[in-house]
């Protein structure tokens, strides 16, 4: 017979191959149609994720500059304006879970012990986490030397040659050669007692926070609250008077 579609004239095998285009055209324009709701959804998406790492930068470089702030008030400060190890000026690293500040030499030599005993970072090349410079300010190179340089020889004259340098490093913080473990244990104990005062703190607010969940459920009842906080049917009982609640809201 002739093409259904009415648009040729046609018989036989060319009715088909008219129907075949006419079901093609059809599905072309579904497809650009959903393939125009995706480039658009896509399009919306990109936008509020453009939006989301935008933010997220700009309060990264907000906290790199507080944090760059911070570590050039700490370089200021005599002691720290000399490396830890040799005494060279200007030092522009350091080894932040050691927490003193070193010159580029001997950061190379840091480096070489290993990172379980020191990590080292540019002070102003890397990026500093609130962990790295809490670390730094607790010690710095005065409080350091207490530590690590506390039963050095009174004639003892710092190493200035590249071997020399790292011989003593590597006594210094590998083998602890000079290490005053009593100090060490003084700021143990220091430390621990700050993070149990910090926990005390934090007690009250759990406190208060059980307290009122109590004085609630005495209120209302315990049935009439869902972990601490009242359902409807508990806030119309207080304003209006008793209610019959739903099992949804029991």
């Amino acid at each position: 017979g002739r093409c259904s579609s009415g648009s040729c004239g046609s018989v036989g095998v060319a009715a088909a191959v008219c129907e075949k285009a006419a079901v093609s055209s059809l599905c072309l324009g579904s497809f650009l149609r959903t393939r125009h709701k995706l480039v658009s959804c896509r399009l919306r998406v990109c936008s509020v994720c453009r939006m989301t790492t935008r933010s997220e930068r700009e309060k990264a470089q907000k906290l790199n500059e507080q944090h760059q702030a911070i570590l050039s008030r700490m370089l200021r400060e005599e002691d720290n304006k000399y490396c830890a190890d040799c005494e060279a000026k200007g030092p522009r690293w350091a080894s932040w879970n050691i927490g003193v500040f070193i010159c580029i030499r001997c950061a190379g030599i840091h480096r070489n012990l290993g990172v379980h005993i020191s990590k080292v970072k540019s002070v102003n090349l890397d990026q500093w986490t609130p962990e790295q410079i809490q670390c730094m300010q607790e010690m710095g190179n005065t409080k350091a030397r207490l530590f690590y340089e506390a039963n050095l020889p009174e004639n003892f004259r710092r190493p200035q040659t590249d071997q020399s340098v790292e011989f003593f490093i590597r006594d210094k913080y590998e083998r602890k050669k000079y290490y005053d473990k009593s100090a060490a244990n003084a700021i143990n104990k220091e430390k621990d007692k700050r993070k149990e005062d910090k926990r005390r703190d934090r007690e009250p607010e759990k406190t208060s926070k059980i307290i009122a969940t109590e004085k609630e459920q005495m209120r209302f009842g315990p049935e009439h609250s869902l972990h601490g906080i009242p359902t409807e049917g508990a806030r119309l009982e207080s304003s209006k008077g008793p209610v019959i609640l739903s099992p949804e809201l029991r």
